[in-house]
């Protein structure tokens, strides 16, 4: 005789969070209500509101102007799907809609604990610039360098920004720890194990793009002529250059300059 097994508790830690879908077509808009509908054993639960004003959260169409500027303007906390096509260096996961994706992806973002203090939350915003994506509460930040690269000038900054900082110590550590959905932003040494910053960089975001992923941003730090180095870090896919040693203005720039290698 066949014993059925026992129901399984419901789960005490499910996260509930308020998210807006912002563009769409009509058929996207159906397959994405239909992923996120609450189901058991989910650690997120999603209660879809239309006001975006009230969400937590959004899913946004990379490829539609005004829910991108909805993002931006109520500063949202945002998984952007689209195209592509646009040129711009925000991660996002590409069409068609993998619903299985979206939701892998969407989890990381959900789980994040409470909005920061409103002075932290201006320098995450500054931030936020390097990256082009909208301000981020408790930002994860992983750095990649040798012990006198990441010195207190690059991570005292960071800290105080409400940051939370991850250490990796060789390009294959960097690589492999940036494969954590929640990590927002990769600072790498650009000479660390002789020049596999670089490659650490390339891999990070082709493995992100195979994997379906949202690629975290990518700083490189690199010594030696900035000419030859931006032209490495573009061939990476690098989204931000600064220069080594480090110095105030460096750091300066890397948490208030707009996204893009400068030039050299």
């Amino acid at each position: 005789m066949k014993v059925a097994a026992p129901a399984l508790p419901p789960r005490t830690d499910v996260v509930e969070r308020r998210l807006a879908l912002l563009g769409f077509t009509a058929p996207e808009r159906q397959q994405l209500e239909a992923a996120l509908r609450p189901a058991d054993g989910r650690a997120v639960r999603y209660k879809l509101v239309a006001d975006p004003a009230r969400a937590e959260l959004a899913l946004a169409d990379a490829d539609d102007a005004e829910a991108q500027a909805t993002v931006r303007r109520l500063g949202l906390l945002a998984l952007h799907v689209g195209s592509g096509q646009g040129g711009g260096t925000m991660p996002l996961l590409l069409r068609p809609i993998d619903a299985t994706q979206v939701l892998r992806a969407l989890e990381p973002l959900a789980q994040r604990g409470p909005a920061p203090s409103p002075q932290v939350q201006r320098v995450l915003d500054e931030l936020a610039r390097v990256s082009g994506l909208p301000p981020q509460p408790r930002a994860r930040v992983l750095v990649a360098a040798q012990d006198h690269v990441a010195t207190p000038l690059l991570m005292a900054p960071l800290q105080r920004a409400g940051c939370e900082l991850l250490r990796a110590r060789s390009s294959t550590e960097a690589v492999e720890r940036a494969r954590d959905a929640a990590i927002d932003l990769v600072i790498i040494d650009a000479g660390l194990d002789g020049l596999d910053g670089y490659h650490a960089c390339r891999s990070i975001k082709q493995r992100a793009l195979a994997e379906g992923r949202v690629a975290p941003t990518v700083v490189l730090i690199a010594a030696g002529p900035m000419g030859v180095n931006r032209v490495r870090a573009e061939m990476a896919g690098a989204d931000r250059l600064l220069p080594a040693p480090l110095d105030a203005e460096s750091v300066l720039a890397l948490l208030a300059a707009p996204a893009g290698l400068p030039g050299g």
